[in-house]
């Protein structure tokens, strides 16, 4: 009797190593927040019902642990680190890690069908609170520097904001073909490697709040609350580093970017939109 109790706690635990099937994670910056997904198959039973709720607690453990995938695919700026490196290295602040995914929140519960389970949760990339940036800022300011004009490149225009197309294949300086992937942290330079404007330019306030820039996928994409009506457009001539966490302007855009008061505070207040392929 004792053998066979043992044999079916066995296949207990090989049948629930077997239920989740799939685990996935995205990263959706147009929205600023990190997914996590499990989905799950069950084998219908007596106990489905009860099983059921005891899934949907192991499927969040699941979605949870997917989320150290995740932070390895973002980046934090141009020395190459990403998030799961630099949170590594935190010491005892790494705790507030281990806290934000503990209370990742539900976005959707799904049953695609009879016996299967489909839970999303989500985090918040920017926010004051309950956020990764919440976590990397703690409280430091890490705005320093006032923007000022290129000598004698200095006149005002109604440009409310500023969008920089940079999907598709760039060049860095190296010469290396880039495609642009997002970076917490980002850098604009001119073609002379002259830095434009970085972190040190934007407000901390702004940079945890919603991102020093915002990603976008879309060259249509309208979004008025973020750059106003009337945005400077510029393409990316190319990128400064192999991650794409440095973009490489002209320096005929590099003037206009901070050509004037308007766009030099456009800056400062994170009115950027960065295009990107999806």
């Amino acid at each position: 009797m004792i053998q066979i109790k043992k044999w079916i706690v066995i296949l207990q635990i090989i049948s629930v190593a077997f239920i989740f099937s799939q685990e996935h994670f995205n990263v959706d910056w147009s929205n600023n927040k990190v997914y996590s997904s499990t989905i799950v198959k069950m084998p219908l039973s007596n106990d489905f019902v009860h099983r059921r709720l005891k899934v949907l607690e192991e499927a969040k453990e699941k979605a949870r642990i997917n989320y150290y995938r995740a932070l390895r695919n973002i980046r934090l700026s141009d020395n190459g680190e990403n998030l799961y490196e630099y949170f590594d290295m935190l010491g005892d602040r790494k705790s507030l890690l281990f806290t934000l995914l503990d209370n990742a929140k539900l976005y959707r519960l799904e049953y695609p069908d009879i016996n299967t389970i489909k839970v999303t949760y989500y985090i918040d990339i920017y926010g004051k609170s309950d956020s990764i940036l919440n976590i990397i800022m703690g409280g430091t300011s890490h705005y320093t520097e006032e923007l000022t004009p290129y000598i004698g490149f200095n006149f005002e225009n109604n440009f409310t904001g500023i969008v920089i197309d940079a999907r598709d294949e760039l060049y860095s300086f190296e010469n290396k073909s880039v495609i642009v992937k997002p970076s917490i942290f980002l850098t604009i330079k001119d073609t002379e490697g002259n830095i434009v404007f970085n972190r040190y330019n934007v407000l901390s306030e702004v940079i945890q709040d919603r991102g020093m820039v915002r990603y976008s996928y879309d060259i249509n994409e309208r979004i008025p609350e973020r750059v106003g009506r009337n945005p400077l457009q510029i393409v990316a001539y190319g990128t400064g580093d192999e991650f794409g966490s440095v973009l490489v302007v002209s320096m005929k855009d590099a003037r206009l970017i901070l050509s004037s008061t308007a766009t030099r505070n456009a800056i400062k207040n994170g009115k950027v939109n960065v295009i990107i392929n999806n």
